[in-house]
């Protein structure tokens, strides 16, 4: 059996695998690959150069959240957006601005962005976008609305708006 074969079958094991396989390069030189399978994403980890020789599968690259300002009444809102490596400074959006960015999502599932919402009368964080939560739900467009009663979140993949949080009353 060719050794780059047994790496195509690991492809099909199943949810959670890690796996080592010894395979052939083109010039017949031994080298040491992981498989490496995050439910739909599978990295390939070459030893010998200690580098991803291939990353893919799940999703479909680019992902772009949007926060529309939707309060009324000529309200601002203050937000302030960061994941674990990327802090996107506090943007301040008039009754009818959105703040926009872009991103591809991590080979591990674990991309998160957070935001805090701020005016005179609100201070909410929420998860703008979690790979986990979100990869089907807006695998490539994340749109969220902020209104007077709450949240609402665009769901593309069934092209509908969810409810997703009422401000407190507190």
């Amino acid at each position: 059996m060719d050794p780059r074969s047994k790496v195509l079958l690991l492809l099909f094991l199943g949810s959670s695998c890690l796996c080592c396989v010894a395979s052939v390069s083109g010039a017949e030189q031994l080298s040491n690959e992981t498989v490496i399978l995050f439910g739909p994403k599978v990295v390939i980890w070459s030893e010998d150069t200690k580098s991803v020789l291939e990353a893919g599968g799940g999703g479909n690259g680019r992902t772009t959240v949007h926060i529309q300002n939707r309060l009324g009444g000529g309200k601002n809102l203050s937000l302030h957006c960061k994941s674990k490596d990327d802090d996107l400074q506090q943007q301040t959006l008039a009754e009818g601005q959105e703040f926009v960015w872009g991103f591809n999502p991590n080979v591990w599932g674990t991309t998160l962005f957070f935001c805090n919402l701020m005016n005179p009368t609100l201070n909410f964080v929420f998860d703008a976008y979690d790979y986990k939560r979100d990869e089907i739900r807006c695998s490539s467009q994340c749109i969220w609305l902020v209104a007077a009663e709450g949240m609402y979140a665009h769901d593309e993949a069934a092209n509908l708006w969810t409810y997703m949080y009422p401000w407190s009353s507190s």
